[in-house]
C-alpha cells in the first residue's frame, strides 16, 4: 500500500467562500454540490458548526469520510427510516422530516446535475433555533450521493456539549459530539472513556445534544404555516 500525502486539499480552496468563521455560505446547496461532484461516490463531506464539535471554527471548511464507515447513511438508506414529506420544489428538491432516529433530523434530496434551488436548505435553516449572539443555528450536516441523487442531511442541535463533559471527576466523559459523533461514530480521546461508555451512554448523549423531539414538532408546524411565503410547496 502507498500513501501520497499532499501540501494541499483535494478540493480547491477556490471552491469555498473567503470567510473568517466556520458559517455556512449562502449558496449551501450550490457548494456542496460542487464539492461531492469532486469526490468518489464512496464519499461524504460533513461540516460541523462552531459550536458543534468543529476543531477549527475559524475558517469555513468541509471535512470527507467514506459513506460505509458511517452508520447514520446506513440508517438513511433503509426503506424504514421514516422519511416524512415536508416539501417539494418540482421534481429537482425534496426536505424531509426523519423522526426514527436517535435525535430529529431534516434531509433534503436534489438532483445530482444543474444548478440548485437554495430556498427548500434557506427556509428550514430559518425556522431551526438561534441564539442572539450567534451567527447560525447550531447543527452538523452530511452530505453524498448516490445514483441521480445528492442527499443534505441536517442534524439540528440545541447544546454545544453534554453534561458529562464537565462532569465531577468519576462521572466525567470528555465527548464533544461533531457530525461523525452523530452519525455514530463516538470519538473518545481518553482511554477510559473508551472503556467505560456505555450504548445507553450514547443515547443519552446524542439526546441531550440533538433538537428535543417537541422542538422539531414546533419547527415543522411554523415550516408549514409559512410555506405559502416559501417557493417549496408542502405534498397534500
Amino acid at each position: 500500500m502507498s500513501i501520497l500525502i499532499r501540501y494541499s486539499p483535494i478540493i480547491s480552496p477556490s471552491h469555498l467562500p473567503n470567510t473568517g468563521e466556520q458559517i455556512l455560505p449562502a449558496d449551501f446547496c450550490n457548494t456542496v454540490s460542487t464539492l461531492l461532484n469532486e469526490l468518489p461516490d464512496e464519499y461524504a463531506l460533513f461540516y460541523n458548526g462552531a459550536l458543534c464539535g468543529a476543531s477549527a471554527p475559524d475558517h469555513l471548511h468541509f471535512q470527507g469520510v467514506p459513506t460505509e464507515h458511517v452508520p447514520l447513511i446506513a440508517f438513511y438508506r433503509r426503506t424504514d427510516s421514516g422519511k416524512e414529506r415536508l416539501a417539494s420544489i418540482s421534481h429537482s428538491s425534496v426536505l424531509h422530516y426523519i423522526d426514527s432516529y436517535v435525535c430529529p433530523l431534516f434531509s433534503i434530496e436534489q438532483c445530482r446535475d444543474g444548478k440548485k434551488d437554495e430556498s427548500l436548505f434557506t427556509n428550514i435553516m430559518k425556522e431551526l433555533p438561534c441564539s442572539n449572539n450567534e451567527p447560525e443555528p447550531k447543527v452538523n450536516i452530511l452530505a453524498w450521493q448516490e445514483d441521480e441523487k445528492q442527499i443534505i442531511l441536517i442534524i439540528p442541535r440545541c447544546k454545544h456539549r453534554p453534561e458529562c463533559y464537565s462532569a465531577e471527576a468519576g462521572k466525567q466523559m470528555l465527548v464533544s459530539p461533531g457530525t461523525l459523533d452523530m452519525a455514530g461514530i463516538i470519538v473518545t480521546p481518553r482511554k477510559e472513556d473508551f472503556e467505560k461508555i456505555s450504548t445507553e451512554d450514547i443515547r443519552q448523549i446524542l439526546q441531550e445534544v440533538g433538537l428535543p423531539r417537541e422542538d422539531a414538532q414546533e419547527i415543522i408546524k411554523k415550516y408549514r404555516k409559512k410555506e405559502t411565503d416559501y417557493d417549496g410547496k408542502s405534498p397534500k
